[in-house]
């Protein structure tokens, strides 16, 4: 079975996907009834425009059955990436956007495992003798006092909750006012160190001033709160005649995030159905401006750095490629969605992959088979010439050659293998589709400067273009 051609362009507010049926990796017999399927064309409307937006049939060369629906299928919602087999299983990946305001943090947060246990709920306590203190009581305790609940030089004087080790209500030792404010760590998500979070939360970290800390748990706070980190800063100052002085405390953070979450989820759809089935998602990107508001343990500003940190969402590259479940016999292969974000003006990128609707996980290619292309290929003048498209091809039931693309790579491949010297392609459409010999995908590449469509036949044996065609 065989996915078909699904050349992908996007304007403004509509993307357009034009799939066709193809046979191939032996999955069909010449005689095969299927095998008359091959050259049905289907129609994907995808973007914000309502009025047209949907899935449409515009074929039906195999005649069977005669009756078959040819136009609009269905409303796909704003969707991309439009799949379908030979089994005229209909799939494509729909965007669910949410606002971050209303979308947790996920955050690796100073917890009772600190053995700071210095929570009580009494209004007042005295701090044990600081010749007792382990180097991780110090390093919360900060300079003088835990927290205060008033924060001279913070953005403002009552920051309400702060999320750290103890229950939620309770009471720091040595405060001195009768406001409980702390939060306890927040809502466990059952994950530690550096295994995937699960979806539905802001897992945006900063480089460089975040670190994953093995061992420690992740728990989900609100977006704009504060909260222990388990990072460390050097304290400032000698407080309370405290021999000896803290050296260090655990920084204490409110993250604020502004702007939305995109959310791919795959939808399937077959004749007979009325509206799509919602599957798992299998990708997702943000669109945000984010601060950062910095104080050691104590929150008075003792720290050295205080000044408020700030990051600017960079525009990204989002592109997805799907590859339908096959059957070897009565095995089933799982189906595989491929998920690739890019930063367009930087090299930063990350792919997640999604097997049979499953959670997301990082994508890490094998040595035997590493990814085809450049997905760190950045043009800063021109961002739309770096690397913007994700596409598979099967290479076995379970396994795929995976390609990411831009303009300089189908410009390259094009002209090693037509021995020419085109120098000025700027390619806005690309899709993959698998080959019967499972070698290598067949690229289709739409270049706007020469209002062409090149197709480039890949043996990634060879690392080399086999084939090519200009229509």
């Amino acid at each position: 079975m065989d996915r078909g051609i699904n050349l992908i362009r996007a304007t403004a507010g509509l993307l357009l996907a034009v799939t066709i049926l193809l046979a191939g990796a032996g999955s069909l017999h010449a005689r095969d009834a299927l095998y008359e399927r091959n050259g049905e064309v289907y129609l994907l409307l995808g973007g914000d425009y309502c009025l047209y937006r949907g899935v449409y049939r515009l074929n039906n060369p195999s005649n069977s059955p005669t009756n078959l629906k040819i136009g609009r299928l269905y409303d796909p919602g704003p969707s991309m990436s439009l799949a379908v087999d030979l089994d005229r299983n209909l799939n494509t990946v729909s965007i669910e956007t949410t606002n971050l305001s209303t979308m947790m943090m996920a955050r690796q947060v100073v917890d009772n495992s600190c053995l700071t246990d210095w929570v009580n709920s009494s209004t007042y306590q005295n701090y044990p003798s600081p010749s007792v203190w382990t180097a991780a009581q110090r390093a919360g305790f900060g300079a003088h006092q835990y927290c205060h609940h008033y924060l001279p030089g913070a953005t403002t004087a009552n920051p309400g909750t702060l999320y750290r080790a103890g229950n939620p209500g309770d009471r720091i030792w040595g405060s001195t006012t009768n406001r409980p404010f702390c939060g306890g760590p927040g809502i466990p998500l059952g994950v530690v160190g550096n295994a995937p979070l699960p979806p539905g939360y802001i897992t945006v970290l900063v480089p460089g001033e975040d670190s994953i800390y093995a061992g420690k748990q992740w728990y989900a706070v609100p977006n704009g709160s504060w909260y222990s980190s388990w990072n460390t800063a050097p304290t400032n100052g000698n407080y309370c005649g405290l021999v000896p002085q803290p050296p260090t405390s655990y920084v204490v953070n409110q993250d604020t995030f502004v702007g939305n979450n995109y959310n791919w989820k795959l939808l399937s759809w077959h004749d007979g159905m009325t509206d799509p089935t919602t599957g798992a998602s299998v990708g997702s990107s943000y669109q945000y401006t984010f601060s950062r508001n910095r104080r050691n343990a104590c929150l008075d500003s003792c720290q050295t750095s205080t000044t408020p940190y700030g990051v600017t969402f960079v525009p990204r590259f989002t592109s997805v490629a799907f590859m339908p479940f096959t059957m070897n016999g009565t095995v089933q292969n799982a189906s595989r969605t491929y998920f690739f974000s890019k930063e367009k003006t930087t090299t930063s990128y990350y792919i997640t992959k999604s097997t049979a609707g499953g959670g997301l996980v990082n994508y890490t290619p094998s040595s035997d088979n590493p990814i085809i292309g450049s997905p760190t290929s950045t043009n800063v003048s021109n961002p739309d010439l770096g690397a913007r498209w994700i596409g598979v091809s099967s290479k076995t039931g379970t396994d795929d050659w995976v390609y990411v693309m831009g303009t300089p790579n189908i410009q390259s491949w094009y002209n090693a293998a037509a021995n020419a010297n085109v120098t000025n392609m700027n390619i806005v459409g690309v899709s993959v589709s698998n080959q019967w010999n499972q070698k290598g995908g067949i690229i289709f590449a739409y270049d706007k400067t020469s209002n062409s469509i090149y197709k480039l036949v890949r043996d990634e044996n060879l690392h080399t273009t086999t084939e090519y065609e200009i229509f």
